[in-house]
């Protein structure tokens, strides 16, 4: 499962599997999805719960779940108190992104709300795992687009807001080996 999974959805998927397999052993990996989808490959993994990766490679894919994205501001940003924020009124603001080596699906789908908005960000920071982009979103060090779920974790100083635009969607899949 992808870290983010853990302080989300992971702990309703853990106990409604307990539940209905009881008799089954879960042994639960704490992966990214560009390593997951290298050991199901490999067959290391049975199941995988990650973001869509761009080549699966031999993967059969489910979409499980498809989020919002929403933004994530410092609580002193200027437009802090809005209920709803046009990403275009963050363009000269500094942003917390996903690397793009490694981004797969999910930095398309962040990428798309910026052509829509008709700017490239001004990348302040890169971050791997969610907690740790919405750490640096707390310590004011940028904003950053994130999927709505990330609001199950609250993090003094930040403020989740919806975005106007909503040309993607945070996707949540299940992979497996055909």
């Amino acid at each position: 499962f992808i870290t983010s999974l853990a302080y989300t959805y992971l702990p309703w998927i853990v106990r409604t599997f307990r539940d209905r397999f009881p008799q089954v052993e879960l042994v639960l990996t704490e992966q990214e999805s560009w390593d997951q989808v290298e050991a199901l490959q490999d067959q290391r993994l049975d199941i995988g719960i990650m973001r869509r990766p761009l080549e699966p490679g031999g993967l059969h894919i489910e979409t499980v779940l498809n989020e919002p994205f929403m933004i994530a501001l410092p609580d002193n940003h200027r437009l802090a108190h809005r209920g709803r924020i046009d990403l275009r009124a963050l363009k000269a603001d500094p942003f917390i992104v996903f690397p793009r080596v490694i981004g797969g699906s999910f930095h398309l789908a962040v990428s798309a709300f910026f052509d829509a908005a008709g700017f490239t960000p001004l990348v302040a920071q890169e971050a791997v795992q969610m907690h740790v982009v919405i750490g640096l979103v707390s310590a004011r060090l940028g904003v950053a687009i994130v999927p709505s779920s990330i609001r199950l974790l609250q993090i003094p100083g930040v403020v989740l807001r919806r975005l106007t635009q909503n040309p993607a969607q945070a996707e949540l899949v299940v992979g497996y080996h055909t």
